[in-house]
Parts: C-alpha cells; sequence; structure tokens
C-alpha cells in the first residue's frame, strides 16, 4: 500500500475548496526566472497540458518558446516549489520545442513521453525514466506524422494514442515498445489539436485544430471504436482551447478565451461554467500560456499560467464527491522468477467501479475485475513493471509492483546430469575453494 498522504500547501489549499470554486495556490519559483524562453515568448508558449505524477507527487512538463530547445519543468508538492532544467539526450531539436498536447505520463511504469513537433524528431517520442532519471527514444513510426497533434495515454488499450491532422492515428504500445496504427484517420482539423481521456467514462475525446475542420470532435471508446461527435461552439485546439478533466465527474472543462463549458461525451451537452476562471485575465487575455491536468488524488483541477511577474497557478473543484476514495492493494507472489517463468499478481480494492491493466506484458493491460481478482502473468524473461489503474465515485488510484528474473549459473552435479546453481551458492562454493587453495600453500 502506499504510504499516507502529507498535508502539504496543494492538499490544504484542495481540501478547503467548494464545488465550482477557484482558488489559488501559492507557490514557489513560478515566475519569469523559471518560466520565461526568449523572445518575450514562455516555456508554456502553444501549449495546453502537462502531467501529474500521483505516486511521486509531481508535475511534469516539457516545451519551450519561440526559436528555443525544449525546458524541462517540475513542480513538487512535499517541497511546493517549481524547477526548471534541460532535458538530455542529446537529440532536441535545437529551436523548435513548443508542447502543444505532446505529453502524456503513465506513472504505472513510471515513464513520461513527449513529441518533439519538429519533422527531424517528430517520427519518434521522447521517453524519460522517472526513476532512472534518464531519456530514451521509442522506435520509428510508419511514417512522421502532422506537425502539431496531441499524445495522450489510453490505460483501458495499454498505450498511448496520437492524433495529428488528418493523417493515421498511432498507438504506442510501451510494454512491447511498438508503433501500430489504430485508425486511418479522421476528418479533424490540420494541427494544433487536443486529446483528452477520461477515467470515469473509460474514453478520449480529440479533435479541433487549424482550417475547416477546427469545430470538429470524435470520440475513442475502450472498444476502439472511433465515434463522431457534435461540433464545439467554437474552435478548438492548442492556442484555441484548453481542455483537461474533472477527475470527479469523468467530464471535460473546455475554456475558451470568452467562455467556459462542462461537456459530457457521453449526452453530449455543454453546460456553461457559473464561474469565470480568475487566470483567463492574466498576462495576455486568454487561454493562451495556460496548462491544466486533473489531479485525481484530490478531486481537482490544477491550471498554471504565465503572464509574467503575474504568474499564478490556481486550482478549481468542478464537482465535490461525497463517496470515499478507491483502495488499491496489488502483488505479484513470487516476486522473482527464473527466465521464462510465471508470477501471480493478485489484486483488491474497495469503493471502485474499473479497475485496468497497464505496462507488463501480454494479456495483462487492459480492464480487470473488480473489486478482486487474480492473474498468471508471464513468461517473465526481465525485470518487468506491473501497474494497475483503478477508479470510482470517490477518485482515482495506481499501484504498481515488479517481478524480477533471478539469475542462474548452469553447472553439473555430482550425478553426472546437468543442473544449475543459484548465483549466490556458486559464489560461495568459490569461495571455499579459493580458501582451501590458499591454506595448501602455507
Amino acid at each position: 500500500m502506499a504510504a499516507p498522504l502529507q498535508a502539504t500547501s496543494l492538499s490544504d489549499v484542495a481540501a478547503a475548496l467548494p464545488e465550482g470554486q477557484w482558488a489559488e495556490l501559492a507557490t514557489s519559483g513560478f515566475n519569469p526566472a523559471t518560466l520565461d524562453d526568449g523572445a518575450a515568448s514562455s516555456v508554456f508558449w502553444f501549449a495546453e497540458d502537462m502531467g501529474w505524477d500521483a505516486t511521486r507527487r509531481q508535475l511534469l512538463y516539457v516545451g519551450g518558446g519561440h526559436d528555443s530547445d525544449a525546458e524541462f519543468v517540475r513542480y513538487s508538492e512535499v517541497t511546493n516549489a517549481w524547477s526548471r532544467s534541460k532535458p538530455s539526450g542529446g537529440f532536441w531539436h535545437a529551436n523548435f520545442s513548443h508542447a502543444y498536447d505532446h505529453i502524456a505520463l503513465i506513472p504505472s511504469v513510471g515513464r513520461l513521453y513527449f513529441r518533439q513537433p519538429a519533422s527531424a524528431e517528430s517520427d519518434q517520442i521522447e521517453i524519460y525514466d522517472l526513476a532512472a532519471g534518464t531519456w530514451s527514444r521509442s522506435p520509428l513510426m510508419a511514417q512522421a506524422p502532422a506537425c502539431c497533434g496531441a499524445l495522450e495515454y489510453f490505460p483501458d488499450l495499454g498505450g498511448l494514442v496520437l492524433v495529428a491532422g488528418d493523417g493515421p492515428i498511432y498507438f504506442y504500445d510501451p510494454a512491447a515498445n511498438l508503433w501500430s496504427t489504430l485508425a486511418s484517420g479522421a476528418a479533424i482539423g490540420d494541427y494544433h489539436n487536443f486529446a483528452e481521456y477520461s477515467a470515469a467514462h473509460r474514453m478520449m475525446i480529440f479533435g479541433g485544430g487549424e482550417g475547416p475542420n477546427g469545430m470538429t470532435l470524435f470520440r475513442l471508446d475502450a472498444n476502439r471504436q472511433i465515434t463522431r461527435l457534435n461540433d464545439a461552439p467554437q474552435r478548438m485546439g492548442t492556442t484555441h482551447s484548453v481542455v483537461t478533466t474533472d477527475p470527479v465527474s469523468g467530464n471535460f472543462l473546455v475554456f475558451f478565451d470568452t467562455a467556459s463549458y462542462e461537456l459530457d461525451p457521453v449526452t453530449q451537452a455543454w453546460t456553461p461554467l457559473t464561474t469565470v476562471p480568475p487566470w483567463i485575465a492574466l498576462g495576455n487575455a486568454g487561454v493562451f500560456n495556460a496548462v491544466a491536468t486533473p489531479v485525481p488524488t484530490y478531486g481537482i483541477t490544477l491550471v498554471a499560467k504565465y503572464a509574467g511577474d503575474d504568474s499564478r497557478v490556481y486550482l478549481y473543484r468542478h464537482r465535490a464527491s461525497t463517496a470515499p476514495p478507491p483502495t488499491l492493494t496489488l502483488t505479484a507472489n513470487p516476486a522473482a522468477v527464473g527466465a521464462g517463468g510465471f508470477s501471480v499478481l493478485s489484486w483488491s480494492s474497495t469503493d471502485t467501479a474499473h479497475c485496468t491493466g497497464t505496462g507488463g506484458i501480454n494479456s495483462w493491460p487492459g480492464s480487470k475485475s473488480v473489486p478482486n481478482g487474480s492473474e498468471n502473468v508471464g513468461p517473465v524473461q526481465a525485470l518487468t513493471s506491473f501497474g494497475l489503474s483503478c477508479s470510482g465515485p470517490g477518485g482515482a488510484v495506481q499501484q504498481s509492483v515488479t517481478v524480477d528474473v533471478q539469475i542462474t549459473v548452469s553447472g553439473s552435479s555430482s550425478g553426472g546430469g546437468g543442473g544449475s546453481l543459484d548465483l549466490l551458492a556458486l559464489l560461495g562454493l568459490i569461495g571455499v575453494a579459493v580458501g582451501r587453495r590458499r591454506a595448501s600453500a602455507f
């Protein structure tokens, strides 16, 4: 089980927040020193999303301004402070690194994913290992998508969905480290598209962008079915809207320069919000320079807006939940197997409606039984992380376990037959032999 959360500035402000209200979260380092990025632009230039890592209680963002390389920006809930650094790896474009909607996070496997928009780098995605602190790259896609689309994690499908213009919709399987084509495409805008997932509805909406299809929306469900929705009331996508998810209701929150809505993706009802977002008026009024993410840990949505010396962070509680937060336990037995061996993953939960396996191998990604269950996984050939995400009326919870592979060394038995020895036992025998040889020399 995860350790109980300690009180923080974020948790305190969230706990006091009534339904339908905004509150400012005072943080350290959210200022021009962290956010400015040359030519009067910011790291949030042409962006609308960031990632919440519930396991490590941090926000993660990658992006950059005009004519500059990428910046890696993080917020720690524990220290209540923002920091900025350069992502490493040596394959970053030198002067074109806008984030658009190209950020996705899979806490259960401990990785952040980012797609660079520049043509020379856009047919792969950058992968950050949260534990190791290192960057790597995915394999090549079948072809480079359009410049400025959206990358979103879809837990029920076990991977990332990439939409960009009306070209192919790609799917990335992080367990297999492979790309595939999910659909031939959809009639969305040329670029500046968005994609947003809802755990409660188990579906993703996507679309928007430039050109004649800027108000066109589609819905992707857990069965990989794509359905066109009614057009949005205004053009959507990066620079036109900020789209995020209410972690309690599962409905989408859509912010335009002059209006804000709750969108129910099932009924397709657009309901105006009664409270004007206070960050809209900061700096250059509107949604530009603003990024948002749901924070299911506290049932709120966080919006960070760059406005020079008046840059601020806000929390919003759209729906208050009276339901208890879900709990989850996930175990692996055994936790270490021989190469090609199997382990039994067992889980139990309370106050959950849906559970989805993430990461892992073979059949583990996908829907799991609630409130409890078990599954034999394997063959395990290397250290493998298995994640489980569960959601219910009171929020969402995630757990992960690893199954390691024991190292064995081939040897011979006294009876002349083949056999194997545990590495520690073999080292012990070697130590005894060495000791005897040294003793015989004196």
